[in-house]
């Protein structure tokens, strides 16, 4: 991928998963849904069903075929809905950042991967959502070398819950940051209680 290509890829296309969770990605994007392959150049109906056993991955690609942004959908059911976590105070959010660091550090460590640097979990709003977004740096043992940054976004709504995890490589020489920001202001949860 050519850094020109890159900056012009101001060309978003709106995905729409289970017409629940909406947002926007660039079109140079190679989705995996429903284990489909799907290049969103081609994609002509945005809406994508994901059933409960599979998730929903799409990758941003360097010249190599490996992938430098990464953004997965995860849904699960919880018993906490939106203002339950509106009404998380710090203590509450401490204790679900030592909960989550817990979680990644144990999930890395059953692949072989590592945490090398946890940043943290806050509490965010994203247009009508509130959000524990956790943050961390992991070491990746596949093609690329290197960082990757990851923030793991956790919507609590019932039945409809759902993780946005998003990811990038830390070396790359394209500004991956502003582009991986850019997503996550679209995200939305129209159904989302």
């Amino acid at each position: 991928m050519q850094a020109g290509s890159f900056a012009y890829a101001s060309s978003f296309i709106e995905i729409n998963v289970n017409n629940n969770i909406l947002f926007d990605i660039p079109r140079n994007w190679v989705v995996l849904s429903d284990n489909k392959t799907i290049t969103l150049n081609s994609i002509i109906e945005s809406v994508l069903p994901i059933s409960s056993s599979v998730r929903f991955q799409a990758n941003l690609k360097d010249d190599n075929g490996s992938p430098i942004t990464t953004v997965q959908i995860y849904r699960w059911k919880s018993e906490f809905y939106q203002a339950d976590i509106d009404a998380m105070g710090e203590s509450d959010v401490s204790d679900y950042n030592q909960q989550m660091r817990s979680q990644m550090v144990k999930e890395l460590k059953a692949v072989s991967g590592t945490v090398s640097n946890w940043h943290g979990t806050r509490k965010s709003r994203v247009n009508d959502l509130v959000i524990l977004v956790s943050e961390y740096s992991r070491s990746s043992n596949l093609a690329l070398f290197g960082q990757f940054r990851v923030q793991v976004l956790r919507i609590y709504s019932g039945d409809k819950s759902f993780s946005f995890v998003i990811s990038y490589h830390e070396e790359n020489i394209l500004p991956l940051r502003v582009l991986v920001d850019k997503i996550i202001t679209t995200l939305r949860c129209p159904h989302c209680t």
